[in-house]
């Protein structure tokens, strides 16, 4: 029962430790679902965002979606830097350090 209530506890400490967040977006309509960026996905299926570490989720056939979003990588990996990287697919993006690039 200690080991429970041990692991209970370390659930929510990591989970109190992520950066996620949810947005709401407003993208193509289809009669599938959404489009989004010329991929078009059925409502309840996902698809990687290019610009963040997310993913949009189709809520229904008007083109409402859920973005799924890290905006800092998680607190126990101790980063020097609290970017994210958008070349690594949700939610592994959340996990990993990255370095910043001058563009």
């Amino acid at each position: 029962m200690q080991l429970l209530q041990a692991l209970c506890l370390m659930l929510i400490c990591l989970v109190c430790g992520t950066a996620g967040l949810v947005h709401y977006k407003k993208v193509e309509k289809t009669d599938k679902g959404c489009k989004f960026n010329d991929a078009e996905f059925a409502v309840g299926e996902v698809t990687q965002d290019p610009n963040s570490c997310g993913v949009l989720a189709c809520m229904n056939t008007n083109g409402d979606t859920l973005i799924h979003y890290c905006q800092i990588p998680v607190t126990f990996q101790y980063c020097a830097h609290d970017g994210v990287s958008t070349t690594t697919d949700f939610p592994e993006c959340c996990w990993k350090c990255v370095q910043y690039v001058t563009c």
